[in-house]
């Protein structure tokens, strides 16, 4: 009658629901829930889903998520909320995910946990804060008995992370420099004192695939995901500028007891050589 409340560790939907069944039943699982600016894993999280209601002749299910990412942070404290729709009629199955971060360490990565800023808040206040959300929609239909098709739309943004020099290594008792955990850096201007200025970017990726059923065992599939170029004003290059394309080509056998067998071939096509786009981890 209520819904739930669950409290504790769990995987965001913007990944679980990205991976598996989506991504995965169009042999892009990883490609597309592992890119992008959201965020993955949560440590210290409520979250409320209600009950199913029923709407425009269908089911909607509303979820929503808080975390509170690492103690010990006083100025740059992180956190965390995601909104996440369920909506299902008939044949037609969308989701719609939108996820915010504040001051969760400056990715891009999908599967990346929400912690903090940096590993040691002891540098809390010699730290700029940063952000990054997405907003996406992912839907599914079944055009007949046989045939089933993909699609979902992804807008990413990151507020950019200023890189700052925090300790020499002779101050350090382990040895080494360190540095904070920057992203989308113009490293071509030093703004003094080992300072260098993280610019925003926002891009959009894409998914689209399709399913065919052969028999109660045997399907085929295909997809393809497209990460888009970046909007941004840093006068570096740092993936702004490239594009990657992904399409794959699959069979699936329904073994049964819960086993299921793929058989896939892809490829992956960069619109230049040089830095990956922005939403693609690495």
């Amino acid at each position: 009658d209520f819904g739930s409340l669950r409290i504790g560790a769990m995987t965001t939907r913007a990944w679980s629901m990205a991976d598996y069944p989506f991504g995965s039943d169009i042999g892009v699982g990883d490609e597309w829930a592992s890119s992008g600016a959201g965020y993955g894993l949560l440590t210290r999280a409520a979250r409320y889903t209600s009950r199913q209601f029923d709407v425009a002749e269908g089911d909607l299910v509303v979820e929503a998520t808080y975390d509170f990412g690492v103690s010990g942070w006083r100025r740059n404290k992180p956190r965390f909320w995601e909104l996440w729709l369920q909506y299902r009629r008939g044949d037609l199955g969308i989701d719609v995910m939108i996820q915010e971060g504040k001051n969760g360490g400056p990715v891009s990565f999908g599967h990346a946990p929400f912690s903090s800023l940096f590993y040691d808040s002891q540098f809390d206040d010699d730290l700029g804060g940063s952000s990054q959300g997405i907003a996406m929609i992912m839907a599914r239909y079944k055009l007949d008995s046989k045939l089933e098709l993909y699609g979902g739309l992804r807008g990413n943004r990151w507020s950019g992370a200023y890189a700052k020099f925090l300790q020499s290594a002779a101050d350090n008792p382990e040895g080494f420099d360190i540095w904070n955990n920057p992203f989308n850096v113009d490293w071509s201007n030093d703004l003094g004192g080992g300072v260098y200025k993280g610019y925003s970017a926002r891009s959009v990726d894409l998914v689209l695939g399709a399913r065919y059923r052969i028999n109660d065992k045997l399907a085929a599939y295909t997809g393809m995901v497209h990460l888009g170029k970046a909007s941004t004003s840093n006068p570096s290059e740092r993936g702004q500028s490239n594009t990657a394309t992904f399409n794959t080509l699959g069979l699936s056998y329904d073994y049964g007891h819960g086993l299921r067998l793929n058989a896939v071939v892809g490829l992956v096509h960069y619109g230049r050589k040089g830095l990956a786009p922005t939403s693609m981890p690495g």
